[in-house]
């Protein structure tokens, strides 16, 4: 919500807002959702941004962009974070370790 509001898109950060209200979170952060979706009402966005706020989505977890649903995606084998497919056969970032995409077997970690 706050990156939003400081790129200058008040529609999406109050869309934001709205959602967080949704979880009830403390009466400060209700203060700056309600700010931001009373600026929403009025605003328009100068940046366009790739987010969809009705489809069902995971984050790449190297280029922090939405992976929509159905759209195609690999994974990390040890943490099981969600890539986009030029990340494939890459060490991934969470844990310079592991290679994105590979297969792996083995016991799995309890989470």
């Amino acid at each position: 919500m706050s990156v939003f509001t400081k790129a200058r898109n008040p529609v999406a950060a109050g869309k934001f807002g709205q959602r967080l209200l949704e979880l009830n979170p403390d009466n400060k952060v209700v203060a700056l959702a309600r700010q931001a979706i009373n600026a929403g009402q009025n605003g328009r966005d100068t940046v366009e941004s790739s987010y969809n706020d009705f489809a069902e989505f995971d984050i790449c977890a190297a280029s922090y962009t939405p992976i929509y649903k159905g759209s195609p995606l690999v994974k990390d084998p040890f943490t099981g974070a969600c890539f986009l497919p030029d990340y494939l056969g890459k060490l991934s970032p969470l844990t310079d370790v592991t290679e994105i995409g590979a297969h792996a077997s083995g016991l799995p970690i309890p989470r």
